[in-house]
């Protein structure tokens, strides 16, 4: 077994309510994990708590499979774009921004 899915766990948003959001561990020594480590940045908390660089930590792994994330960048709207972007992982679905002129 690479892993198991949960689709029903709870867990609190930043304003409290329950969320859900489909995820997977990632036990190790697969390759599902190994590809996990190498797209996730292991290394700065390595650094910070005195860990060497040469090896990836063991440790299982939590993959979020969120349907949507909305991101905010203030800087976008000096490009005309909406600060916040909404991006779907349906690549069907269209993302929304707003557009702003000068």
């Amino acid at each position: 077994e690479t892993g198991f899915i949960h689709r029903s766990d709870a867990f609190p948003t930043p304003d409290g309510r329950p969320g859900y959001v489909p995820r997977t561990h990632q036990n190790t020594n697969t390759p599902e994990h190994e590809h996990g480590m190498r797209v996730y940045r292991w290394q700065q908390s390595a650094i910070q708590l005195g860990k060497p660089l040469d090896m990836a930590p063991q440790v299982p792994l939590l993959v979020i499979e969120p349907e949507r994330i909305v991101y905010t960048e203030h800087w976008l709207r000096k490009d005309g774009f909406g600060p916040r972007q909404i991006w779907h992982c349906n690549p069907d679905k269209q993302g929304s921004s707003r557009t702003y002129s000068h």
